[in-house]
């Protein structure tokens, strides 16, 4: 609470939680470790079918781009499929 007096920062308590060694927040996983994707949006990413209208891969891209911090070289392989 001093910290956030001490840089101007207002927080709610109602809508606080205080102690918590993991929170999921927007999809992602923070913690001390840092921010991961949140495990069951990964599973129910792994779960789609591979699109096989241009739209569809769009959408599916889309989906996919969420979460480009987390996939190795995502640009590279967006790119093959948007070229497509």
């Amino acid at each position: 609470m001093d910290a956030c007096e001490k840089w101007g920062l207002s927080i709610s308590l109602p809508k606080s939680v205080f102690g918590l060694s993991r929170v999921d927040y927007l999809g992602h996983s923070v913690s001390a470790e840092g921010v991961k994707a949140n495990p069951k949006n990964l599973e129910e990413l792994k779960q789609l079918t591979f699109p096989r209208t241009l739209k569809g891969i769009q959408s599916f891209l889309g989906s996919l781009n969420f979460y480009h911090k987390f996939i190795e070289h995502f640009a590279v392989y967006a790119a093959t499929l948007y070229e497509s």
